[in-house]
């Protein structure tokens, strides 16, 4: 596979730090999203032909069911090279053909944080149409969250840090927008926007610092998708009151991205609604340090590319 786009995720910058639950070696090519094209094949392969235009998976080996720590493992640059590379030599199973509409850019920011966001909405109940999701941020999830949740019918809900980043998500759709940073009980606006009831979904992409007023903005009976992981090993960032959770009667579930089946079916609803994905900005690949910087930073506003060739 010749690549031709990787993409970043927070999960890379922890890998960066030696703080992701998977060491990656010293030396070990870094990054898991990326697109690019099959140059050649080896005997028996069946699913792609030399041409096809393809997307790396985040978990080399969970083609379907139920995620075991041995299909964790495996993943493009922490326990195997990643895709910030020329070419990258792999299994099938671990590509999947890309949306035919997408650039290679594009594509490559859809194996982590869209299918991330793609399944925190669709299971094991899917978001239906008329309810009310709630995101936090401008991070790559949140974004793609946003446009996906639209795609069920669904109101979307989101809080941000600034007038700046709150534009940028009301142009994507977004009905309501919180600035947090104005409105540090931002989960009360969250009620008045739902008249009390609170949203059926939150998409929690940040951590404890947040988990509470997440918890607080959820529906009697509503769900809570997990996903942020950072600051969980700081103690001064332990805010989350376990009372909170007492008669609310709501699902708290942890997401981990995607199997490659549910990354085909996000596939067909991208191509079918011709979804764009929102990209912060495009470096060239001896600029890739610039791209870790802007996520550590969190400077960015959707997702930060390389450009490979």
């Amino acid at each position: 596979m010749r690549m031709h786009a990787a993409a970043l995720n927070y999960r890379d910058v922890m890998i960066m730090r030696g703080d992701y639950a998977i060491p990656a070696a010293t030396g070990t090519v870094p990054l898991s999203d990326g697109a690019g094209e099959v140059m050649a094949i080896g005997d028996g392969v069946q699913s792609l032909a030399v041409g096809d235009r393809v997307t790396s998976t985040y978990f080399l080996r969970w083609i379907d069911g139920t995620l075991t720590p041995e299909l964790v493992r495996e993943q493009f640059g922490a326990s195997r090279d990643g895709v910030l590379a020329e070419y990258l030599l792999c299994s099938e199973e671990s590509l999947v053909k890309m949306p035919d509409h997408l650039t290679m850019e594009e594509a490559a920011t859809l194996p982590c944080s869209a299918l991330t966001a793609w399944s925190a909405l669709t299971g094991p109940r899917p978001v239906l149409p008329g309810e009310s999701v709630l995101t936090l941020g401008t991070g790559g999830v949140s974004l793609f969250a946003v446009q996906l949740a639209q795609l069920f019918g669904a109101r979307v809900i989101a809080a941000t840090s600034s007038e700046a980043k709150a534009e940028r998500i009301r142009e994507l759709g977004a009905d309501t927008v919180i600035n947090y940073q104005e409105h540090p009980e931002w989960d009360r606006l969250v009620l008045d926007a739902t008249a009390g009831r609170g949203v059926d979904r939150v998409i929690e992409t940040v951590g404890p610092q947040t988990l509470d007023r997440s918890i607080r903005s959820t529906a009697f009976g509503g769900e809570l998708a997990h996903i942020g992981g950072g600051g969980f090993s700081d103690p001064a960032s332990q805010t989350f009151d376990p009372r909170v959770l007492h008669g609310r009667s709501l699902t708290l579930r942890r997401i981990t991205v995607g199997s490659r089946c549910a990354f085909e079916q996000m596939n067909r609803a991208i191509t079918l609604h011709q979804l764009r994905p929102v990209i912060d900005k495009v470096v060239p690949f001896a600029d890739a340090a610039d791209a870790y910087r802007r996520i550590q930073e969190r400077s960015h506003v959707g997702k930060a590319v390389v450009a490979i060739g």
